[in-house]
């Protein structure tokens, strides 16, 4: 027993000497690879965005030439990584930065540093808790952070639906300003005061630019500071003269605020700024104190003055002064049941483009004809003919050999027939969205769907510099995922940007967004004039490029225009149709399909039919990501075939693609004709007041679905003298008493100063009665009582008159 023990002590000990030298593939416990992990701007971070991470390194292991990999999830219960090149040496400290997407208040990050195929540290990560994707973010780049701190008082922001969006501010500076777009996108508004911008970044200029363009609202102060404040801004982006600074005894700012009756005068230093394209927005005895350009889908605004200088800082109202120019610069459709930026929101949004990218009309099919002639002889030959003439040579034993002959024969006929619709390769079906501004600044949005052939992983990159981002499936559901982490793609950003999926299915495909990253300028002039009903007026294309299967659309109809060449003048005489006489739909179901109707076009015409259900999906995408129903302004729609994009590689060979581009651009249209006024229905939006009743109805319902008390207010232009008014609107009930009884409906008599009950639906007020129904504020006040069995359609109304 004693010589037993002995052995097993010596076994033991040997295990414990080769366990205890034996290397440990987790370096973590050796504290030979350190990470320290920064994520959003101070620990902030909206959730439903592109976060930015910044991941410090002190590597004491060894050398490394690698990757740092960020791990997040992708939807379902997948993961995406996210990841950098490294070059590491031993004893070196490195800062990286990578932004990933965050779809959850509180999240975990798995991050790994990479060399080859081996890992040489991982660590999970927990992140602080995100902010909700519906929070208000105001980013503050100013030396003085300070002085500004009353901004962070702003508290909510109010937007149309009744939104109410929380404001968080946050101080930024040259190290933690974002690098990329991708996350500069969680910001509402960046203001820059009394900050040498020459301390960013050519990179971080550029994004400031693309996030401006793109919709973002920058918010400039100045006064004496104003060279640091511009010392960047050296090219087009902001331009015009600027003269010196003087001081002002105004009172001015308190136009801004909703009680302004006890106005107190102050010494403001106010710059003296003359932009180009500039438009007030504050003015005082003739001194421009705030201007505001336009910049592609966003806005520059700048202040004559300093936030941070006082009087600013110790003023009782400065808080509520920077919410109310926040809320007055903003557009005004800038919140409407979704930020323009959430991807979470927007996914929904994206259904009908990916059902866009999924049609590729211009891919060959054979002829349905040709191929049941081509049947029909096979049938033909294989039984009655290949029968008979057996039959007649009395050598019917040897029908199994001519039939598989036969049979052979045929399989190539059709193999040979079809062979211009085999796909051999991978292929891009791009699809361009072109958005023109009246300054002539073209918005580009590209969306590209991937397929492939083949079974296996696929790598995606651009040969030319083009960047590329997947578009995740970010809907999440609430089964229970399985254990095992199933990584699905692979996102690296630098030194181009490629995308990596893995394990993917014969003919799945895989939509990105493109970024062509080219600034490109056009125009289509024109003027048109709503009169008698029809609108007349001409476009001159300038945009560099032909359209074809072109409409006006308005928000009473639409007209057909067709095609417009580059250079070409077109001239309109005609009159909108319709979008639908249906009780309910009235919206844009109801035009795109007015517009692409092929339900009369016979199946021969297979690619028309795949090219119009493309467009449709296209169009209703495009109205929808815009939150835009009958809300439409006067807006060309067009296609163009012009390529936009650049090539696209697949495992290292460049690929056959099909693109196409949805044109819009805005349209000035008058309804003045000399002194003559005439507005169809569907132009003025009404006020609608809940007077008692639901509380979320909006500027683009078209319904009033719940009982209560409403009041319905037409403000009309009050440089028009209005002759003769028409109302219109329908009821539905859903009760058995007459319909007129379940909506009580008034009208409001200035002459009585009483409500006036009676049935307005079709009510047509002529020029002798304007004057009892229309107030000296040029107002038509209507108010109606809905019962719970009932709905009504928000009215419309039509106004003819005069200029006064």
């Amino acid at each position: 027993m004693k010589i037993r023990l002995k052995g097993f002590l010596v076994i033991f000990l040997t295990l414990f000497i080769i366990l205890a030298t034996f290397p440990i593939t987790s370096y973590a416990s050796e504290g030979k690879v350190d990470l320290n992990v920064k994520v959003g701007f101070n620990g902030s971070y909206k959730v439903g965005y592109y976060v930015p991470i910044n991941v410090d390194i002190n590597n004491k292991l060894k050398d490394i030439d690698g990757e740092i990999q960020v791990e997040t999830e992708s939807g379902n219960g997948k993961v995406t990584i996210f990841a950098k090149p490294i070059n590491l040496p031993i004893n070196s400290t490195k800062q990286v930065y990578i932004s990933v997407p965050i779809m959850k208040i509180t999240s975990k990050l798995n991050i790994k540093l990479v060399q080859g195929k081996k890992v040489v540290y991982e660590e999970e990560k927990t992140i602080s808790t995100g902010y909700n994707s519906e929070s208000f973010f105001t980013g503050i780049l100013s030396d003085e952070f300070d002085n500004l701190n009353y901004i962070s008082s702003i508290g909510s922001m109010s937007f149309l639906n009744s939104v109410t969006m929380q404001n968080k501010t946050l101080k930024l500076n040259e190290k933690i300003f974002p690098q990329d777009y991708n996350t500069i996108r969680m910001f509402d508004v960046i203001v820059i005061n009394d900050f040498d911008t020459s301390k960013l970044s050519n990179k971080q200029y550029d994004v400031l630019k693309k996030w401006v363009n793109k919709g973002g609202t920058l918010i400039i102060g100045t006064g004496s500071a104003y060279n640091k404040t511009f010392s960047i801004f050296k090219d087009e982006f902001l331009s015009g003269k600027v003269g010196e600074t003087t001081k002002k005894n105004t009172d001015g700012l308190y136009s801004l605020l909703q009680n302004n009756k006890n106005r107190t005068s102050m010494d403001l230093n106010i710059l003296d700024i003359k932009l180009q394209n500039g438009t007030s927005i504050l003015k005082d005895k003739g001194v421009e104190i705030v201007k505001k350009i336009q910049n592609g889908k966003g806005s520059i605004v700048v202040a004559g003055f300093d936030f941070g200088v006082d009087p600013m800082p110790s003023w009782n109202y400065n808080s509520q002064f920077v919410k109310n120019l926040i809320q007055k610069v903003l557009p005004s459709d800038y919140y409407s049941g979704g930020n323009f930026n959430n991807m979470q929101s927007n996914e929904g949004r994206k259904h009908d483009f990916r059902r866009a990218l999924n049609i590729i009309p211009e891919l060959p099919v054979p002829s349905e004809s040709k191929l049941i002639i081509i049947f029909i002889i096979y049938i033909i030959l294989i039984a009655p003919v290949n029968y008979l003439i057996l039959k007649k040579k009395d050598k019917r034993e040897y029908m199994w050999i001519t039939v598989p002959v036969i049979s052979l024969v045929f399989v190539v006929i059709m193999y040979v027939s079809g062979i211009s619709t085999k796909i051999t390769g991978s292929i891009a079906n791009v699809i361009n969205i072109i958005e023109v501004n009246k300054s002539g600044n073209l918005n580009i949005q590209t969306y590209s769907s991937i397929f492939t052939p083949n079974k296996g992983d696929m790598k995606i990159e651009s040969a030319d510099g083009m960047d590329i981002e997947p578009i995740f499936n970010l809907i999440h559901d609430n089964y229970p995922q399985s254990k095992e982490k199933i990584i699905e793609s692979k996102i690296i950003w630098e030194p181009k940007t490629s995308v990596e999926f893995y394990n993917n299915s014969v003919f799945e495909n895989k939509i990105l967004k493109l970024n062509v990253n080219e600034t490109k300028k056009g125009i289509l002039e024109g003027k048109l004039n709503y009169i008698n009903g029809e609108y007349n007026g001409e476009i001159k294309n300038n945009l560099g490029f032909d359209l074809e299967d072109c409409y006006l659309i308005t928000s009473s109809g639409c007209i057909k225009i067709g095609e417009i060449k580059k250079g070409e003048v077109k001239k309109i005489n005609q009159a909108t149709k319709i979008y639908s006489n249906n009780v309910r739909n009235n919206n844009i179901y109801d035009l795109v399909d007015n517009i692409y109707n092929d339900y009369n076009l016979p199946r021969s015409q297979h690619e028309q039919i795949k090219l119009n259900n493309q467009k449709r999906r296209l169009l209703l995408g495009y109205f929808k990501d815009n939150d835009r129903d009958k809300t439409i302004e006067p807006t060309i729609f067009g296609w163009t075939k012009v390529p936009i994009t650049k090539n696209l590689l697949v495992n290292g060979k460049k690929i056959d693609k099909y693109e196409k581009s949805l044109v819009t651009a805005p349209i000035e249209l008058s309804y003045r004709n000399g002194n003559i006024i005439e507005i169809p229905f569907d132009v003025i939006r009404p006020k609608v007041e809940v007077l008692n009743g639901i509380r979320d109805l909006d500027s683009t319902s078209q319904w009033i679905d719940a009982s209560g008390e409403y009041e319905i207010n037409f403000n009309f232009d009050k440089k028009v003298k209005v002759e003769d008014i028409k109302l219109k609107y329908k009821l539905e009930t859903r009760s058995n008493n007459n319909k007129d009884k379940e909506v009580i409906q008034y009208i409001w008599n200035n002459k009585t100063a009483k409500w006036e009950e009676g049935i307005y639906q079709n009510l047509h007020i002529k020029k002798e009665d304007t004057s009892k129904y229309v107030d000296n504020n040029n107002k038509l006040k209507l108010k109606l009582v809905v019962k719970k069995h009932a709905s009504v359609e928000i009215p419309k109304v039509s106004v003819k008159g005069s200029v006064k």
